[in-house]
């Protein structure tokens, strides 16, 4: 039987075509840049293998270096560029569904939450990283 887990939705809208903002969420160059929640983080390092039943690992380094973690998993679903789904290591879904407006794409995130986070954490350090990617997009 499957886990029920509860959600929380992320959407922004990017200056960007759904082409490019795809092609960053799945690039390992691309999101090294982008791919972290608060200041003061970083990703190291970003190994994926974008297509169903590919793996994805990356690194998140804390500023202190106490907090450091691979972030890992499976995909599930690959249809650029339109939607990625995977699972997280430990089980958790997420969607990502890039939906194309205009010249701008529209990002929907849907995650499922850990609970050792609280969900007001969780959506802060998930909406960072959309936030970051829009900035990347920008340059």
């Amino acid at each position: 039987m499957e886990q029920e887990y509860k959600t929380i939705t992320i959407e922004r809208t990017i200056n960007a075509p759904r082409e490019r903002v795809f092609k960053a969420w799945i690039d390992s160059e691309q999101l090294k840049q982008w791919h972290y929640a608060t200041e003061g983080w970083s990703t190291p390092y970003a190994k994926v293998d974008a297509h169903v039943g590919g793996k994805f690992d990356i690194g998140f380094k804390s500023p202190d270096g106490k907090n450091d973690f691979a972030f890992e998993g499976t995909f599930t679903e690959m249809k650029e560029p339109e939607r990625i789904a995977y699972t997280i290591a430990d089980g958790r879904p997420v969607t990502v569904d890039f939906i194309e407006e205009g010249d701008k794409t529209k990002v929907i995130l849907v995650l499922a939450l850990e609970t050792e986070n609280s969900e007001e954490l969780q959506r802060g350090g998930w909406t960072e990283m959309v936030v970051h990617l829009e900035q990347l997009m920008a340059k």
